[in-house]
């Protein structure tokens, strides 16, 4: 029978397993943790596995097991191939979750950060669907290709077709359905009826029309890529107390120009039927959204500072400009009573825009994207317009999530805020 001694240091030599597997690792650099961690739980290992030394296992050797194990991947996804010119793959389009295409390696690029691009064609679609896959993402999107994996995924695409079909015939049913009970209500309402009443139950079907509609009406869905750029700027801004730079390394009104360029000369058929006109427009249209949303719904409480200096630095440049402008007139000799009586520039100055879209770039870009669908909902809309709106948004988003590497780079686009502006954020509580 062991002894009470023996008993009283087992247990001692538990409870500093358990002190040490729950202390804090912030103060420590990665790489000596790593170390640390590895060496201690081989040590602990060697002894008697109880379930206190099993829980101190280093977070180093888990990521090991998990490498090993990921050699093995189920779905088809290689894990650590590189794709040579002109090698086949079957591919993830950039929104689809489970859809995949025949395609083909074009190209190579080298990327930032030492990363190799994939440049792939769609064999039968337009070249403007053509995309750079980083090798990162094209681990999770490309699956090795074979004729029985080309057939299947054929199939898939059928399938996913015709559900899409189906889904649009109900919501058309549906539609026509509530506009035939509309009709119905109204044309067997009493003449008589009290005028308030009236009034209230058209409120009523107005109100709630507008939430099956808002409802039913299709999102803007943003990429994988791109919902991992939202990630990182959440996490630099709000976490770590980055700036992004102003102005932007490439600004909205850059993107949006980029996107006009890349629609222009394209047809119809290489635009997914959607007239090029109409989506020059729309990238216009996109711009006003951005100029009214930014300094609203789109700023996090630790960039509202920063923007307030913003404002007023681009207000004395609009200023400036005014009196330039001001001043060449006077210079020019338009000295007539009727000229002089005209209003100055400065006066229109509160007309002028400050163009935010040309000081904010990608990640604003795509803050406003995610509440794009809320943002539609202020203004009434006929549902062809809605389902108009949001394809064309829906095909800028997706040359922004093919492009996204051109216009965003983490360690180029964000700055260390400085102690003093701590002190102007977190010193104002209102």
């Amino acid at each position: 029978m062991p002894s009470r001694n023996s008993s009283a240091k087992k247990k001692q030599q538990n409870s500093l397993v358990r002190d040490e597997s729950t202390s804090s690792p912030s103060t420590t650099p990665k790489s000596v943790s790593k170390a640390s961690n590895s060496s201690s739980s081989q040590q602990k290992l060697q002894k008697k596995k109880n379930p206190s030394e099993l829980s101190t296992i280093s977070s180093g050797s888990v990521e090991k097991d998990l490498s090993s194990s990921m050699s093995t991947n189920p779905h088809g996804h290689p894990t650590d191939k590189k794709w040579a010119i002109g090698e086949k793959v079957l591919c993830r389009y950039l929104n689809s979750e489970h859809i995949y295409y025949e395609a083909k390696v074009m190209f190579l690029k080298e990327l930032s950060g030492g990363d190799v691009g994939y440049g792939i064609h769609y064999p039968g679609w337009s070249n403007r669907h053509d995309e750079v896959v980083p090798q990162h993402e094209a681990l999770i999107r490309f699956k090795n290709y074979s004729d029985e994996e080309a057939t299947k995924a054929k199939e898939d695409v059928k399938r996913a077709q015709q559900m899409l079909n189906a889904k649009k015939r109900k919501q058309s049913e549906l539609k026509n359905r509530s506009q035939a009970h509309d009709e119905s209500s109204r044309s067997s309402t009493p003449g008589s009826a009290d005028n308030a009443s009236k009034r209230k139950t058209a409120r009523r079907t107005t109100i709630e029309t507008s939430a099956v509609a808002k409802k039913d009406m299709p999102q803007v869905t943003l990429t994988d890529p791109l919902r991992r750029i939202l990630i990182d700027d959440e996490n630099l801004v709000n976490k770590q107390f980055m700036l992004p730079k102003l102005p932007a390394r490439i600004t909205v009104f850059e993107i949006v120009q980029k996107y006009r360029e890349s629609v222009v000369g394209v047809g119809e058929s290489g635009n997914g039927g959607l007239s090029p006109q109409n989506l020059e427009h729309s990238a216009l249209g996109l711009l006003d959204y951005f100029e009214t949303a930014v300094g609203t719904i789109l700023l996090y409480k630790f960039e509202r500072p920063a923007f307030n200096d913003l404002v007023e630095e681009l207000k004395k440049q609009k200023s400036e400009e005014a009196e330039n402008e001001s001043e060449a007139e006077q210079r020019g000799g338009a000295g007539s009573e009727l000229e002089t009586s005209k209003p100055s520039t400065g006066a229109s100055l509160a007309e002028k825009r400050l163009c935010f879209s040309k000081q904010f770039g990608l990640p604003h870009l795509l803050r406003m994207f995610v509440r794009f669908t809320d943002m539609l909902a202020y203004t009434e809309w006929s549902e062809r317009s809605l389902e108009a709106i949001i394809r064309h948004a829906q095909d800028f988003v997706m040359f922004l999530s093919k492009n996204h590497a051109d216009f965003y780079d983490v360690e180029k686009d964000y700055m260390l805020a400085p102690a003093e502006y701590h002190k102007r954020v977190w010193g104002n509580h209102s």
